[in-house]
């Protein structure tokens, strides 16, 4: 194992209620190209840290970042997407989640379509 990687694992070990270093164990997953790694370092961090409403929002947005663009499958987000809606329903947050849903619920044309809220 990579010393960083050990590093952020131990971390996460000690003390799992912590968000950084899911973190940055996730975005040290996708640098290496484990992108499946990267988004179970995020559910993990979505069961096990404390996180605050804007700390849900970036669990999520990470997340389907990670399934829409890297794993090329928005739909594989949508656990973190309903999670988000249901913990935040009248947010701007759950406002992007809904429109992430609709795209993956309902696909539309090219890249030049509206798109509804930037995220």
């Amino acid at each position: 194992r990579a010393p960083a990687l050990a590093c952020l694992e131990d971390t996460v070990a000690r003390d799992p209620r912590r968000l950084e270093p899911y973190l940055r164990l996730s975005a040290l997953r996708v640098r290496e190209g484990a992108y499946e790694e990267a988004l179970r370092v995020l559910r993990e961090a979505r069961r096990f840290a404390r996180l605050s409403a804007e700390d849900e929002a970036v669990v999520a947005r990470r997340a389907h970042t990670i399934c829409a663009r890297r794993l090329g499958d928005a739909a594989l987000a949508r656990p973190e997407l309903e999670w988000l809606i249901e913990r935040q329903r009248k947010s701007e947050h759950a406002t992007w989640a809904r429109w992430r849903l609709r795209e993956i619920d309902e696909p539309q044309g090219g890249p030049e379509e509206e798109r509804g809220p930037r995220g």
